[in-house]
């Protein structure tokens, strides 16, 4: 697989050809320039995870995984294991290293578990004895790679971490978390300088916490580092392989050497190797920073590179495989409470806004319209994220709320995010002019601005704008020349100043936190479900729209068939029972003796009640009820003047609430009232007397009603029992079981007279 490996002549005297001298690595540099200026794109393309060598302090073996055979070995390879040459490339790895090495890295091939982020690690003694080595296994690119590095004092470490590890646990703030971590990992490696290295969205980076030895004239705190410094391929490789210990700066490159003829091949991919040589412009740009032994140790949150933890020592610093290891842990820690400390900052910060999101869907749950429940009404979209103003683009028209771009410039940089947003995620940006210098001229009100895209075409939007907020930056070095050039402009080389350079920014707004895009796609995906919705239920209500014009027509005829049928019912039933009740006038008319004539009267009575009702029925266009109030004084009336008739003068008094009651229970209740008062027209006054009978019937508070029929006679008897008396109060109690009501009866006052009641429960 390798070109660059000469094939291996017989015989013991021939040495096998390095991957990538230093000659040639420093030729990769020099090819690094344009003749008309600075072009940085090669430095992106620098392939620093093939360099072809690595680091002195160890020694590394590229193996066939089939059968661990040799394929690659670094040059100083044979001096760390004690054998030639060619014992190193003959021997099998067993004799090299030892069966425990070899059994180890079976069992992690069998369970899959030589991942290149987190390698196998053990410590073990040679076959031939001596001290102890530490090794790193891991697989990649078709091989097992196997470091090798003298182990140190592995327990001298461990028991400084767990007081750390408290400190950190119950810290609060980022600031002091990154004080603690810096602050131990200085303490535990005896590096001359710590900081963590925090990056932006644009990847330029940020010195947030520092700690240093007092001679360090020059703090790094606070300062920021343009992009180019830790360039594209670098951080690749950073959220990849999380470490890089760099023991000495200008210690020889050691070349990787091939076993056999591999023509054509590429060069051994390093990119998990901790040995792994590091690129000359870094090299370089470390030497201008004054800084020989270093180290790098990636801060990952939520699968992401969020920064570095950096480690500078002003001449060389070898730092054991075990603080190495309690290093990388020390930064995990860092890692895992910055995510805590983070959310719980955010989390406060974005509370308000939460209840604002929730006002808007509020707003829209009760609207028609969603673009106008969020630029009308008590909250609008601009109160969201601290925005000076807000729009929303629905069908190519623009409604803006607060203070924004004209109309046509909104849908312009609507258009210049749309380019830049990820499968129609919320994308944001404090600098629109650094998008399109015709921006520029809006900054004042909308230097920064967010969009988040509806719709499965991603053609509508909302948009938040933020007004400018000039600030001031202070860089390590001119961040406009972030690399130079020698002398012929022939070679180009890390920038050699890092004074600090101080620049005011124009143009900015305040950045969008991570949480303004959550709420931001969590509004969005609200409304592209409102639209969805609405668009299926006008689906659906066109669907039946068109089957209930469908079937109009016949229901209407249905309906005046109906109506007409029932009409004639009426009639009928209504002429039924005047004849009945005529018959039994007539009948009762011929009939001496008194009793016998009034059980026909009653009963006439009884009959004309239900016809009275029929024909209010008949004469109104309600069929299924009847207003009760005017329909009982009609039927009072009735009773009073066929009282007249039978020569009693009594005075019926009658009030009633208005009252619309369902026939089935009109009928029943206008029979209750007509036994009542042809009761207290034959019981509650001595013959030949003058007296009131009063009917009400009262709406209650809690929808019933009471029906009340009392006068001021005689009163009960005292054993009176309504089922021990006549057929009248047989009717009534059992009508009013029909109506689920409360009969009840008693004296109208102190005076005497009596009282009937009859409770209606609501319907």
């Amino acid at each position: 697989m390798y070109s660059s490996h000469r094939p291996e002549a017989s015989g013991a005297a021939s040495r096998p050809s390095p991957e990538l001298d230093r000659n040639g690595a420093r030729t990769l540099v020099e090819r690094l320039a344009s003749a008309e200026g600075v072009d940085l794109t090669p430095c992106e393309r620098e392939p620093i995870h093939i360099p072809g060598a690595i680091q002195p302090h160890g020694a590394l073996l590229a193996l066939n995984p089939a059968d661990l055979s040799l394929a690659v070995y670094s040059a100083n390879a044979p001096d760390l294991f004690g054998v030639t040459p060619g014992e190193l490339r003959r021997r099998p790895l067993a004799e090299l290293a030892g069966a425990d090495l070899v059994d180890r890295i079976r069992e992690a091939q069998a369970a899959g578990d030589l991942d290149g982020a987190n390698p196998l690690r053990l410590a073990a003694t040679l076959p031939a004895g001596g001290a102890p080595l530490d090794y790193a296994v891991h697989a990649h690119d078709g091989f097992v790679i196997v470091e090798a590095e003298p182990a140190g004092d592995r327990d001298a470490v461990p028991a400084m971490l767990p007081r750390t590890m408290v400190r950190l646990r119950d810290v609060r703030s980022l600031a002091e978390l990154g004080r603690l971590t810096v602050t131990a990992i200085r303490d535990l490696t005896g590096l001359g300088r710590v900081l963590i290295y925090r990056f932006d969205p644009e990847w330029n980076g940020e010195a947030i916490a520092e700690d240093k030895a007092a001679d360090l004239e020059h703090s790094l705190l606070g300062l920021h580092f343009p992009e180019s410094d830790i360039p594209r391929q670098a951080r690749e490789l950073y959220a990849r392989n999380h470490s890089r210990f760099v023991p000495d700066r200008d210690a020889d490159r050691v070349p990787l050497l091939s076993v056999g003829s591999r023509d054509g091949a590429q060069p051994l991919d390093l990119t998990f190797a901790r040995l792994r040589a590091l690129s000359p412009v870094h090299l370089e740009y470390h030497r201008n920073l004054g800084v020989n032994g270093s180290m790098s140790v990636s801060v990952m949150k939520h699968g992401r590179l969020w920064g570095l933890v950096i480690g500078h020592h002003r001449e060389p610093l070898l730092i054991p495989p075990g603080v190495r290891t309690a290093v990388t842990l020390l930064v995990d820690a860092f890692a895992m409470r910055l995510t805590e400390v983070e959310t719980t900052a955010d989390w406060d910060e974005r509370q308000a806004h939460v209840e604002i999101h929730a006002r808007l869907l509020e707003q829209m749950a009760g609207a028609d319209d969603f673009t106008a429940a969020l630029t009308h009404g008590p909250v609008t979209l601009a109160r969201l994220f601290d925005a000076g103003g807000a729009a929303v683009i629905r069908d190519g028209q623009v409604q803006l709320v607060g203070e924004t771009p004209p109309p046509e410039t909104v849908l312009e940089m609507a258009e210049a995010l749309r380019r830049r947003s990820d499968a129609g995620h919320p994308v944001g940006t404090d600098h629109m002019a650094g998008i399109s210098p015709r921006f520029a001229e809006h900054s004042t009100i909308a230097s920064g601005a967010l969009a988040v895209f509806l719709g499965p075409d991603q053609a509508n939007a909302l948009m938040w704008f933020r007004p400018e907020v000039t600030r001031t930056i202070t860089w390590g070095g001119d961040p406009n020349k972030p690399v130079s050039t020698d002398s012929e402009k022939t070679r180009i080389l890390p920038r050699r100043s890092f004074e600090r350079w101080t620049e005011r920014m124009r143009c900015y707004s305040q950045p969008w936190p991570s949480w303004t895009l959550e709420i931001a796609h969590s509004l969005g995906h609200a409304i592209d479900e409102v639209i969805v919705r609405h668009q299926r239920k006008l689906a659906e209500l066109s669907a039946k729209l068109r089957e209930i014009e469908a079937l109009a027509a016949e229901k209407d005829g249905l309906l005046v068939q109906k109506d007409m049928l029932m009409r004639e019912v009426n009639h009928r039933v209504k002429n039924s029972l005047h004849m009945i009740a005529s018959l039994l006038s007539l009948q009762g008319d011929g009939i001496d003796d008194p009793d016998t004539r009034r059980q026909f009267a009653d009963a006439h009575n009884r009959v004309s009640t239900v016809a009275q009702l029929h024909q209010r029925l008949y004469q109104t266009d309600k069929l299924q009820s009847v207003e009760f109030d005017q329909y009982l004084y009609g039927l009072c009336d009735d009773l009073s003047n066929f009282m007249l008739s039978e020569g009693e003068e009594y005075h019926l008094e009658v009030k009633a609430d208005p009252a619309e009651l369902s026939t089935d229970r009109a009928i029943p209740l206008a029979l209750i009232v007509n036994e009542l008062v042809t009761n207290a027209f034959k019981y509650a006054y001595p013959p030949g007397a003058d007296g009131t009978i009063r009917v009400s019937f009262v709406r209650q508070e809690g929808g019933g009603y009471v029906l009340t029929v009392a006068d001021h006679g005689v009163g009960l008897p005292d054993d009176f029992e309504p089922l021990n008396g006549g057929l009248g109060m047989t009717i009534v109690s059992s009508l009013s079981l029909q109506l689920a009501a409360k009969f009840s009866y008693g004296a109208t006052d102190e005076a005497g007279g009596a009282r009937f009641t009859v409770s209606l429960p609501p319907t």
